[in-house]
């Protein structure tokens, strides 16, 4: 289950406000546990602001394409043991996400829970 002080603590604290809309995602294998994605689309910058939660270990990533499979996929996933955000794509072949030349992501936040992380 997730603490206080974890996803649900960051949640009533830090992400009240800030983000306009959210989604869950649940995982196949447990559907009470899965993915918290919440984002607000800032029309002045034309920017997306993303925050994920997520009860997992080592890394959460997070595709965006326009036939909805891996194939050709702008992709930015997040390593929990580096702290590191990395903006990476799928060519058309179904093989691991290539790093881009161009780092277009910020991390703003990047917090290891006791259940997970918060990015």
């Amino acid at each position: 289950s997730v603490s206080a002080t974890g996803y649900e603590g960051w949640k009533s604290s830090l992400a009240a406000g800030r983000f306009t809309n959210d989604l869950f995602i649940p995982a196949i294998s447990n559907p009470c546990k899965g993915l918290a994605f919440h984002w607000k689309i800032d029309q002045v910058s034309s920017k997306i602001h993303i925050a994920v939660a997520v009860e997992a270990e080592g890394w959460s990533a997070i595709g965006f394409s326009e036939t909805g499979g891996m194939k050709g996929a702008d992709i930015v996933y997040y390593e929990a043991s580096t702290g590191e955000l990395v903006d990476a794509y799928v060519p058309d072949a179904y093989v691991r996400p290539m790093k881009d030349e161009i780092q277009d992501w910020t991390l703003i936040n990047g917090q290891v829970t006791d259940d997970g992380f918060i990015i």
